[in-house]
């Protein structure tokens, strides 16, 4: 009997370390706290009251060993740590707003993460590697401009990164402010744009990368069409702030 409650134990202590919840993982804290539903951030209570939080989560992205991650484990840590960096510029006072403040935020402003200062820009082109293979990515890689797609409300994780990038895509893909359809025309984000290569590479056209994601009747509709004509939306660059959560 004793044995049993040793054994239960320590399966719980290894489920909790595997799976940190709320109150154990900085990011999964922030994340949890400080996005909205909709993938907005408040910003201004996360600079006055989780300052400490930030640190810690980037101290411990700073410790990170890739090398020693399989590639979904790698995956997910470059998303985390790209996302953590974009709340950190916006924090310290970069804004995506204006050609100079995206210059500022994506070529200049860095932080250390797996044991390597880097920038926007750099994590934006490792992650853009492993896109042109799995251009989910792309979806789910926020950038804290609103024409960006929505911030998740967890942690990326290499366990779950499959059923992750999906639920992103299909959000992004299906989400009207997003993305407009027509008969026979769809009115797609920039991004499909800036990254057609990836998208097409394995479907061979735009149609058969959004078809199997599209869940909205006027979506499916439209890339069902006989003739569909494509066009792209101006991105929008505001920033991703919640309501009232404005940094100062």
């Amino acid at each position: 009997m004793r044995a049993l409650i040793v054994a239960l134990v320590l399966a719980a202590a290894t489920a909790r370390a595997a799976d940190p919840g709320p109150g154990d993982d900085p990011w999964r804290t922030i994340l949890a706290t400080r996005v909205t539903d909709a993938g907005e951030v408040a910003y201004r209570t996360l600079a006055r009251e989780d300052g400490r939080l930030l640190r810690e989560a980037l101290a411990a992205f700073a410790r990170v060993d890739v090398a020693k991650l399989d590639t979904d484990g790698a995956i997910a840590f470059w998303i985390n740590a790209y996302h953590a960096t974009v709340l950190a510029a916006v924090v310290h006072g970069e804004s995506p707003e204006t050609f100079g403040g995206r210059a500022r935020m994506y070529h200049w402003f860095g932080q250390t993460l797996a044991g390597k200062r880097r920038t926007l820009d750099e994590l934006q082109a490792i992650l853009d590697r492993y896109a042109s293979a799995d251009p989910r990515i792309h979806l789910a890689l926020c950038n804290g401009a609103r024409g960006a797609p929505p911030l998740a409300r967890e942690p990326y994780t290499g366990q779950s990164l499959d059923s992750q990038l999906a639920a992103a895509a299909r959000r992004f893909v299906n989400d009207p402010s997003r993305n407009g359809a027509a008969p026979e025309r769809v009115e797609l984000s920039r991004i499909f744009a800036w990254y057609q290569d990836d998208f097409e590479r394995e479907f061979g056209s735009m149609a058969g990368f959004l078809q199997p994601l599209a869940e909205r009747d006027d979506m499916r509709a439209a890339l069902a069409a006989h003739v569909l004509q494509l066009h792209y939306t101006a991105f929008d660059w505001r920033l991703n702030a919640a309501p009232g959560e404005l940094p100062k």
